[in-house]
């Protein structure tokens, strides 16, 4: 009995076996992605919402991210109340963005993170955590919270 090969095994063999497919090994970012976040007081209520901590563990080349914020997930802000403007991130390790500015208090916030691939599209920046702080309402003056949330 004769062993019958699909059509598709032969030709994947002799591509291979005469070297006639190459694949690269380095990965292609989308040139632009943007993440927003769900509500990140969902559950509290802020009498103040005072600072947003980023930790960001890569900027490679060309690449960049930036951040805007918001109370409702459809008007957004620079921390410094300029409506459609965002924050640059560019410290490695960490830092601390201040929203005092903004005068924010309630039970809403919103961010919007968007990170640039390099311009050969293969690196692309990486948030790996923030963190909001904000003062609980009905708490003392010197209350002090805060919410981590982990990028994965």
């Amino acid at each position: 009995m004769k062993k019958f090969y699909p059509p598709i095994l032969i030709v994947l063999f002799s591509l291979i076996l005469c070297g006639g497919v190459a694949f690269s090994a380095e990965a292609s970012y989308r040139s632009v992605g943007t993440i927003t976040s769900t509500n990140l007081l969902e559950g509290n209520s802020a009498s103040s919402i005072d600072s947003f901590y980023y930790n960001l563990s890569s900027l490679p080349g060309d690449s960049s991210a930036s951040i805007q914020f918001s109370q409702n997930g459809t008007s957004w802000y620079s921390s410094s109340g300029v409506s459609g403007g965002s924050n640059s991130l560019t410290t490695l390790g960490g830092d601390t963005i201040s929203l005092s500015s903004l005068g924010w208090s309630g039970s809403y916030f919103y961010y919007r993170l968007t990170l640039n691939a390099t311009s050969d599209r293969t690196q692309t920046p990486t948030v790996d955590s923030v963190k909001l702080n904000f003062t609980p309402s009905g708490g003392s003056e010197d209350a002090f919270s805060e919410i981590k949330y982990l990028q994965s």
